[in-house]
């Protein structure tokens, strides 16, 4: 289950990878302008929506709470929603340094957070298919 969780997250991962080896090999290299992308912010937004749509599907299985379901869901869009409108901040307004490093540990954060929430969806899908 963990390496399933592993792979995913490689898959999501590996697009803005190549955006950022790119952007790299057409500025002057510069770790600055890495650390200044806003790149991150929108992966953030994919990987909070995927655990959204997972956990979503999960709900409705016996012996899971719905009402619980519902509101963990809705805290995953939230988290979602917040990377997006910090995305097109970073698009549309040059922004302070501290910006930038709250969208460089949020998307950290996303990823512990995305390993360790697809874990846990995949042992209750696997509970669920046992049953």
């Amino acid at each position: 289950m963990i390496s399933r969780a592993i792979n995913e997250l490689t898959f999501i991962i590996l697009p803005f990878i190549a955006v950022i080896m790119i952007g790299l090999a057409d500025a002057d290299g510069s770790v600055k302008d890495l650390f200044y992308i806003s790149d991150p912010a929108i992966a953030s937004c994919i990987m909070w929506g995927q655990l959204a749509a997972r956990f979503e599907f999960l709900k409705g299985y016996e012996g899971e709470n719905a009402d619980n379901f519902v509101l963990f869901t809705n805290m995953l869009r939230l988290a979602a929603s917040i990377a997006l409108i910090l995305y097109v901040l970073l698009l549309t307004e040059e922004l302070s340094f501290w910006w930038h490093l709250s969208k460089n540990v949020f998307f950290l954060a996303t990823l512990f957070c995305y390993g360790f929430f697809s874990h846990i969806s995949f042992k209750i899908q696997a509970e669920v298919h046992s049953s």
